[in-house]
């Protein structure tokens, strides 16, 4: 498995964050990049694309953590266990010294409407390849959306919990597992409380 590696990538994806919160996504060019991590622009094209490819290049790391834990997972295991095999496989991607990262990342995702049409793109890109290992695995195709989805959301909510707290990767999307597996055995079937009057208007 791929795990991450501290060095000119890293330094070339922290400095970017910064500059995009500094001064917006628009306004920052990848020479500013390149120097505020103390690189050459040259360095930077080896590791990136382009400026936005900064942000999601990760993504192709996840999908290929977890496809290949689903792919390895044990006969007899089924679709929402394996769901968690699957987030836990990227733990390796986040160790403790990428909270900060992640943080940076979400909030220069959030000012940029590019960013923000990227990561939705992006995440739909994880959730197809999530999808077509689970059916390799023999879920039907009309399920296999369904839990590569909840896969998919699991993974989000893991990654937010850990970027804010104070327990490993792993701890974290066993705690947002269950709290699905909760909402999905009880939540979903309680019957919604009595509607409220409205309110009262004063003339």
């Amino acid at each position: 498995m791929a795990r991450w590696q501290p060095g000119a990538r890293e330094r070339l994806s922290q400095a970017a964050m910064e500059l995009f919160l500094e001064q917006g996504y628009d306004r920052t060019s990848v020479t500013e990049i390149a120097q505020r991590a103390g690189l050459t622009k040259r360095t930077f094209f080896r590791y990136f694309g382009d400026k936005r490819e900064v942000i999601f290049a990760e993504r192709d790391l996840l999908g290929d953590a977890m496809t290949a834990a689903i792919a390895a997972a044990p006969a007899g295991t089924t679709a929402w266990q394996t769901a968690l095999l699957a987030v836990e496989a990227v733990a390796e991607i986040f160790p403790d010294e990428r909270r900060a990262f992640v943080r940076t990342r979400g909030a220069a995702v959030g000012s940029a409407p590019e960013l923000l049409e990227r990561d939705l793109l992006k995440r739909q890109a994880l959730t197809d390849r999530v999808t077509d290992a689970v059916r390799r695995r023999g879920i039907p195709a009309s399920s296999a959306v369904t839990v590569a989805t909840l896969t998919v959301l699991c993974l989000r909510n893991s990654l937010a919990a850990w970027a804010t707290g104070d327990s490993d990767f792993g701890a974290a999307a066993r705690k947002q597992h269950r709290q699905l597996s909760d909402l999905l055995a009880d939540g979903l079937t309680q019957p919604l409380p009595s509607s409220p009057s409205a309110p009262d208007i004063k003339e």
